[in-house]
């Protein structure tokens, strides 16, 4: 048999070494390939991306035509929305890497798993790729793979798979520096291609890899002192096809980010920035510092792991950090100081961004504003990629400067057979020994991964061989973890599910969490009847409802028990003559407070810092129609300080009847670059709400009788007989979510205004919803004692700190 060449061993002995290294640092991973799930966690995050690569890999096999079409984007989650999918990484391209493995096994498990493995080692073999190609030097190499495969910041992350694609990076380099070598246009088209397949893969990365790259760039050109027009042409060129490659893949982003307002604030990204500290945490799956407790991880008081505790644990190991600065100070003498010159400028540049707008504000709300890509980064902190891709290098370059030294104190007589690349036997032990420490600080022991769930249920089988179609509920919803395990469950029936656990959420769900927070009471049914479900999962039997019911037992199972919705004429006919709720009925409106028309206009304030600012101003205007009903208009915006962070231009309108009960209502909130548009059609004769989000299909939902929306709400509190000691029961339907609102007259006040003193009624209003997600706000409410009832000073309490509006002027006719 022939043996194998030197040169064929020395290609295939990274792929080798870096498998082998995957396999340490993923232990006992590769004992249990279907065992279990390749993250720390099980329900959450890893199952969502566990259904998330089933979903693709399936829908593969059984449709592969909906990757052209696009229809593998309406994934079964949070029914009735559609582009679901694109709530998160969709993975279709690490999906298409394992089909195969799929088609052969049906195992989704093995593929998540595989793909982990794949991910690391891949993400290796390219930068020693890129670094080999670079430098000449497989001691330079090998280190710089071996800190980008395996830095501690992928076992931050194991329950977040998309974020181990990090392959694609160092080809990205590889291919700018080969471009601005040679300037061709092969160059530049493969660049594109690259760059498109680095944004799909993951959206984020496709964000950071570009700035990376425009950084490397600059510096690459700015050394050279001169840019030709026609490397300006292949840049052009590059970006063309990065843009025309990627689109089928981004084009549902975009869509449900315009349907949806998915959109990051700026104080949204400002709670998951790093600091310098940040670097200094190791990963709780760390063998020598994260374990040890050496370098603590992020927790909280009560000693558990804070929720964004993997965004925070940024630490590169400190043999790392030491060979990072030999390769800065030795890059001229090594000849690569252009290449250690623009990593500096990358690394720096991730530093800078990964604080977010803890940093430098106003760079990364400008970048926040101008820059395409960058509204939908929730967490800045991962900008830190570009930190360690510019360590590697840095590593590799120090690592090198090391081993020439060492060769040239090894005197001539010692020196034995050279190895490659001018590294001989006798010089190879510095590099042995540097990859030797750099993996044991990157050491993670046994990783006490979750067990893989089961992709087989009884449930899930039930709901598969049942003929009859329709939608599902699993009870409870609104729960992540349950949500999540739902989702895994339904890869084997893959019927359209309410529950949804994603990156994003569409905006009616959570309406549809709080009409079954009391199932299954009228309005929960009545919900469901509206939605199309037709199967209820629960965990246990559901206490005998009032007769008649559409709830049917099908089948009760281990996993939970199985009802089918059945809606009989009776049964529909009993539901729509009974009233919705009514155990809360509201007192009648009296008079309105004005004749024709007012204007009030209010400023808004801060007073949740360190001292009172102005944060907004806002105006309220009501005017009478020809049939007695009102005309509500609220506009709103930020003030310009506030805008550094937070920019609102907000427009609500609603129309109401006589009896100030709502028909119509409008939203147009422009939050940053985040875009709602949202109407609300209100039938309280037929006691529905159809609610439509941009260009969505509209959804009707039950309607409680004499709710009102939040604007019409106000000003039927503002005609109630207010005096001390009142209270009463306010229903309101935000969007489809019901909710009642307790109003009470805690007592007469004098407040002072721009020094003037007035006397008011103090209204304590308080949200009674039916599941609460968050802490409700607290809210204040003074209005005039008199018979105008205008809000005078409304104040808010919540997370953010406390804001005041404030009447500054008020017109009525």
């Amino acid at each position: 048999m022939q043996g194998t060449s030197p040169a064929s061993a020395r290609r295939f002995a990274p792929l080798l070494f870096f498998t082998a290294v995957a396999c340490v640092t993923t232990w006992p991973l590769v004992t249990g390939l279907s065992i279990y799930l390749g993250a720390t966690s099980g329900p959450g995050d890893p199952y969502l991306n566990l259904w998330i690569l089933g979903w693709d890999l399936e829908t593969i096999s059984v449709h592969p035509g909906w990757l052209l079409t696009g229809r593998i984007f309406d994934a079964n989650i949070f029914f009735p929305g559609t582009g679901t999918l694109a709530y998160s990484d969709h993975q279709l391209i690490q999906a298409l890497a394992v089909w195969p493995l799929y088609a052969a096994t049906r195992n989704p498990t093995l593929c998540y798993n595989v793909v982990l493995l794949l991910s690391l080692i891949g993400s290796a073999w390219a930068m020693f790729a890129f670094t080999r190609s670079m430098t000449g030097s497989d001691p330079t190499a090998y280190c710089a793979g071996l800190v980008w495969g395996f830095c501690p910041y992928h076992f931050s992350h194991l329950i977040h798979i998309q974020l181990q694609s990090l392959y694609w990076m160092p080809l990205t380099f590889w291919l700018l520096h080969r471009l601005v070598a040679g300037r061709r246009t092969r160059e530049a088209v493969w660049l594109g291609v690259v760059v498109a397949l680095q944004a799909v893969t993951s959206v984020y990365y496709g964000m950071i890899g570009a700035v990376g790259l425009v950084v490397a760039a600059a510096v690459i050109v700015g050394r050279s002192g001169r840019c030709p027009p026609r490397l300006i042409g292949r840049f052009a060129l590059a970006a063309v096809v990065a843009i025309v490659v990627a689109a089928p893949g981004l084009w549902p982003y975009w869509r449900v980010q315009q349907r949806e307002g998915f959109g990051r604030t700026l104080f949204e990204a400002e709670h998951h920035s790093a600091d310098l500290s940040s670097y200094l945490h190791a990963p709780a799956t760390n063998l020598i510092y994260g374990r040890n407790g050496w370098i603590h991880s992020i927790l909280n008081d009560s000693g558990t792991m804070k929720p964004d505790a993997p965004e925070l644990e940024l630490f590169p190991g400190f043999v790392v950090l030491a060979l990072a600065a030999v390769g800065l100070l030795a890059a001229r003498k090594l000849r690569m100081d252009l290449l250690a010159v623009s990593m500096g400028a990358i690394g720096a540049t991730g530093l800078l961004l990964s604080f977010g707008p803890l940093g430098i504000r106003r760079l990364y709300a400008l970048l926040y504003d101008s820059v395409f890509g960058f509204q939908v980064i929730r967490a800045p902190a991962r900008f830190s990629v570009l930190v360690f891709f510019a360590l590697a290098v840095l590593a590799g370059i120090g690592l090198e400067a090391i081993v020439r030294r060492t060769s040239r104190i090894v005197t001539s007589g010692i020196v034995g057979p050279s190895l490659s690349s001018g590294v001989t036997r006798a010089t190879a032990w510095p590099a042995v020994l540097a990859l030797f420490l750099i993996a044991a600080e990157f050491s993670n022991g046994a990783i006490a991964f979750a067990p893989a769930p089961a992709l087989s249920t009884e449930v899930g089988r039930w709901l598969r061989d049942a003929p009859e179609p329709g939608p599902v509920l699993y009870l409870p919803i609104g729960i992540d973890l349950d949500d999540s395990s739902a989702m895994v469950v339904s890869l084997e029936h893959r019927r359209p599910i309410l529950n949804g656990h994603s990156g994003q959420r569409p905006n009616l769900y959570l309406t549809i969490v709080d009409q079954m927070a009391t199932f299954p009471d009228a309005i929960a049914l009545l919900t469901l009847r509206e939605l199309g479900v037709r199967f209820v999962v629960a965990r246990d039997r559901i206490a005998s409802p009032a007769s008649p019911s559409p709830l049917v037992e099908r089948a009760a199972l281990r996993e939970g028990v199985i009802y089918e919705l059945r809606w009989t004429p009776e049964i529909n006919a009993a539901f729509d003559a009974a009233e919705n709720d009514a155990s809360v009925v509201p007192l009648p409106p009296g008079p309105l407070p004005f004749q024709e028309s007012e204007t009030s206009r209010y400023r808004v304030r801060w007073v949740g810092g360190p001292m009172t600012l102005p944060a907004a101003e806002a105006v309220i205007s009501a005017e009478r129609d020809a049939e007695g009903g009102l005309r509500i208009d609220v506009r709103a915006r930020t003030a310009g300080w506030v805008r550094s962070f937070f920019e609102a231009d907000d427009q609500l309108t609603t129309e109401t009847d006589g009896q100030l009960l709502p028909r119509i209502y409008r939203e147009s909130l422009n939050e940053g670059r985040r875009r709602v548009r949202r109407t609300v059609a209100f039938d309280p004769g037929g006691k529905r709400v159809t609610v439509t989000n941009g260009d969505a299909a509209a959804v009707t939902l039950p309607l409680r009788q004499s709710a009102r929306d939040p604007l019409s709400a106000l000003f039927y509190v503002r005609t109630l007989p207010l005096a001390d000691g009142f209270r009463a029961p306010v229903l309101v339907n935000d969007a489809g979510r019901n909710t009642t609102m307790d109003v009470r007259v805690a007592g007469s006040e004098v407040i002072t205004i721009d020094g003037r003193p007035h006397d008011t009624w103090k209204l304590e209003p308080s949200l009674v919803a039916r599941i609460a997600w968050r802490e409700p706000p607290r809210a204040t409410v003074w209005v005039s004692r008199d018979s105008r009832k205008v809000p005078l000073l409304i104040r808010v309490s919540a997370g953010f700190g406390t804001v005041d509006v404030e009447l500054v002027d008020y017109e009525s006719r």
